[in-house]
């Protein structure tokens, strides 16, 4: 069975990110994100690709990507993961 083109995609960004060319990678993931906004994956490796290592420089990128997308769902679920610190946990089953 033949490779999807966005499954090569993706591998070929993770190469790329592997031999550390961050440049090209980042150009890889964000046309996957531009693609399919809602794949959670693509936004975590374009982290990698940008060298988002803390809060406020990965909030800054998911509030680009909500402007860029506002009817994604993706980018707001995951800046609110990283707002509350809660990366991964829904807080509406939180029992806290």
């Amino acid at each position: 069975m033949p490779l999807s083109e966005e499954l090569f995609a993706f591998l070929a960004g993770n190469l790329l990110l592997q031999c550390g060319r961050l440049e090209d990678a980042s150009e890889v993931f964000s046309e996957l994100i531009r693609r399919n906004p809602e794949n959670h994956s693509y936004y975590r490796q374009m982290e990698k690709a940008t060298k988002c290592e803390n809060s406020d420089q990965k909030l800054a990128m998911y509030a680009d990507y909500r402007n860029k997308f506002p009817k994604a769902q993706a980018p707001q679920r995951l800046q609110l993961d990283i707002a509350q610190g809660k990366k991964g946990r829904d807080p509406t089953f939180d029992n806290r």
